[in-house]
């Protein structure tokens, strides 16, 4: 099983349409693909599912005793049951998630704890995050054994992007960020000398 995080701290990058294509695709191709929906503004859960709230990824992080099973649906397009693919759902009461659980010892562990009662079999688990570094952030840096980072490359998507590092250095128990870059791998899908000098802005910042 394969963790893959798409996280950006900046909005309007394209996390969630990552998410939602790259799991279609790996649940066409036959992999049995789980999305998770962490950020309260729910857009994955709003494609995937028909009624949003009825299900909810909020239970899970706020009780440790809640059956992480119970609130797991398979994704809907049109009526129509999507073949290997199921969600996790999020719903705007994500937005008070990160205080309820602020006073828990090692909240940043409370997504791993709870997918250790995963049931069945999952080829891969792609996780939708907020816009935002926070507990509930941390906890999908946490759980992940990749990161896709979108970014647009302009001032305000890279503004964030050294923050975003640092927290998934501290989080990873890397040594430093200078350290650490042979970790981060960077996709253009039209590579020029100009995009190359622009991505080299975050190797040096």
């Amino acid at each position: 099983m394969v963790i893959i995080g798409i996280m950006n701290q900046k909005g309007g990058v394209n996390k969630t349409s990552v998410c939602v294509n790259l799991g279609f695709f790996l649940a066409d191709s036959g992999k049995r693909v789980l999305l998770i929906d962490l950020d309260s503004q729910a857009n994955l859960s709003e494609i995937y599912v028909e009624n949003v709230g009825n299900k909810d990824i909020y239970y899970v992080l706020t009780d440790e005793d809640h059956d992480i099973n119970t609130e797991i649906a398979q994704c809907e397009l049109k009526d129509y049951l999507v073949e290997n693919l199921y969600i996790l759902p999020g719903s705007i009461r994500l937005a008070k998630a990160t205080e309820e659980i602020s006073g828990q010892i090692q909240r940043e562990r409370i997504l791993e704890r709870q997918l250790s009662f995963l049931e069945g079999e999952w080829d891969y688990i792609l996780i939708d995050t907020p816009p935002i570094l926070n507990t509930i952030t941390y906890n999908a840096i946490n759980i992940s054994d990749k990161l896709i980072i979108p970014i647009n490359y302009g001032k305000y998507s890279l503004d964030g992007i050294y923050d975003l590092f640092q927290a998934i250095n501290k989080v990873k128990g890397f040594d430093g960020i200078d350290n650490e870059f042979q970790n981060y791998k960077y996709y253009e899908p039209c590579m020029t000398s100009e995009t190359l000098q622009q991505t080299g802005i975050l190797r040096k910042k």
